[in-house]
């Protein structure tokens, strides 16, 4: 599992993952991902367009994210899933508290109007 990020010019933090998040993909990333996204108030978008794969525990580290930037009164998104992980997602109920959007653009609108 590979993740990069950028701070954009509105301020939104965007982070890209890429591999599979699972048991092994979840360690690679885990420490950077907590780091990026949920260590002090932010507005944060996660593109998965290349995350071919997730497990609970990859689900567990996204819902903690998530949680730990409400508090701080950030806000995460997550953006173009593939099928596979966004069925496993919304099968899990996570798109109940984690906002998903089929495109980056209207992710990003989200995040620009909640700010």
């Amino acid at each position: 599992m590979q993740i990069e990020s950028e701070t954009l010019e509105n301020g939104i933090v965007k982070i890209l993952l890429n591999g599979r998040l699972d048991m092994m993909g979840n360690q690679d990333i885990e420490m950077k991902f907590t780091g990026l996204a949920a260590t002090e108030k932010a507005l944060v978008l996660v593109d998965m367009t290349d995350v071919e794969f997730i497990a609970s525990i990859g689900i567990r580290t996204l819902i903690t994210i998530v949680k730990a930037q409400a508090n701080r009164g950030g806000k995460v998104v997550l953006c173009s899933l593939q099928p596979l992980v966004k069925e496993v997602l919304t099968t899990a109920g996570v798109d109940n508290i984690i906002d998903i959007f089929d495109e980056c653009e209207a992710a990003m609108s989200e995040l620009e109007s909640s700010d």
